[in-house]
């Protein structure tokens, strides 16, 4: 106790703090775990604590280099790097490794998460790098035997985008470009061109973005919740982070990735769920109790973006939402739509005098519409303030 003491106090902290923590953990130390187990996890806690602080990118680089890891998707360690400020590199078929690899800042991503991708493939492409890089897919193709498969995922995982940044082409493409590669191969003495690859209207940014999530497990670019945000913020629904800044007691609503959801055994028999819901800012615990299960309990099981309505809590400094209702973000961005659509339209009016109050979609949240600026124009935006 006195070393503890003492050393509580060193680092600028009262001795009765440090007598407090130390009842504490003395109180702990009575009924908690053995001691052997505590001190093996304690060190564990103590060890990813420290490469945390000091090196968080090579650490977050070996979490994902031994992803899975049954806990957290691989998406969500990729977003906590990101928040960390650590740049998240997808896959580059000419420089990434077929693991992770990291520096102080930048993790780049290996080509082994390329959904479908074989261990000799990876080989294949190693070796062949070695000899110089690859100038073009086909030029991929001929010196690696890839599968059309393999080739397709990773054209969708933007591993080719420096080579042909169109994915949609290389992904029509893929079969002759195996087969005539095979070719080139088995007859390596023919002078055989390359056949161009098909015309096609590339994927939109947020086809991409759902193409790299399946494929890889994470977005090499922007989470494809960024692509709703602006028509989420119009009807009233915050981000993550605003939703963790609310005060205990306000209503939140919010929209994320239901995240490990888990139903402990509680002593009543019933069901209660506790998950995650993450978005491109942060990521918030939620509680659903079993008058709320019985109701959403399908939609928290069976849809991977949600919409929660729910009020803040602080339990012991930890926040939580306690859910209300758990809505698919699919239906309240359709809802939204059809809103907006039937707005009639303001004009010759003022921004601080325009306005009125309707539910939002589903949730019954009244909301207030408001044009975005202070002139008269008919066409002006319209966004949505939560009361």
């Amino acid at each position: 106790q006195e070393e503890f003491t003492a050393a509580v106090v060193e680092n600028g902290f009262t001795e009765d703090v440090a007598l407090w923590c130390f009842r504490s953990i003395l109180g702990f130390a009575s009924y908690g775990f053995c001691h052997a187990h505590a001190a093996a996890f304690g060190e564990t806690a103590y060890k990813s604590a420290w490469l945390l602080a000091h090196y968080p990118a090579h650490y977050l680089m070996g979490v994902m280099n031994n992803f899975p890891m049954a806990y957290y998707p691989l998406r969500t360690v990729v977003s906590e790097a990101r928040r960390r400020g650590i740049k998240v590199l997808g896959p580059d078929i000419n420089r990434s490794s077929t693991d992770d690899r990291a520096n102080h800042s930048t993790i780049r991503a290996g080509l082994k998460h390329v959904n479908g991708i074989k261990k000799r493939t990876l080989d294949a492409i190693e070796t062949a790098r070695a000899e110089g890089p690859f100038v073009s897919t086909a030029d991929f193709c001929i010196r690696v035997p890839a599968s059309r498969d393999e080739v397709e995922s990773l054209a969708l995982a933007g591993a080719f985008d420096r080579l042909h940044p169109n994915r949609k082409a290389v992904l029509r493409g893929a079969e002759r470009l195996t087969r005539e590669g095979a070719d080139r191969r088995a007859f390596p003495g023919l002078n055989m061109g390359a056949s161009p690859l098909p015309n096609a209207r590339d994927f939109t940014p947020y086809e991409k973005s759902l193409r790299e999530l399946a494929t890889l497990g994470f977005c090499a670019g922007p989470d494809p919740m960024a692509f709703h945000r602006e028509q989420l913020r119009r009807v009233g629904v915050q981000t993550c982070a605003e939703a963790l800044a609310a005060r205990p007691g306000h209503r939140v609503l919010v929209a994320g990735w239901r995240t490990r959801a888990h139903t402990p055994p509680i002593k009543s028999g019933k069901t209660i769920v506790f998950f995650m819901l993450e978005d491109e800012t942060a990521l918030v615990d939620v509680t659903v109790f079993p008058d709320i299960y019985d109701i959403y309990g399908r939609v928290i099981f069976s849809e991977r973006m949600v919409v929660v309505s729910g009020t803040a809590q602080d339990r012991d400094g930890a926040y939580c939402l306690v859910a209300e209702s758990v809505r698919p973000l699919r239906e309240v961005l359709s809802a939204a739509r059809e809103m907006e659509e039937s707005l009639p339209v303001l004009s010759d009016t003022s921004f601080a005098e325009c306005g009125w109050e309707l539910p939002v979609p589903g949730f019954g949240i009244p909301i207030r519409a408001e044009r975005q600026d202070s002139g008269f124009r008919p066409d002006a935006p319209t966004r949505f303030v939560a009361r």
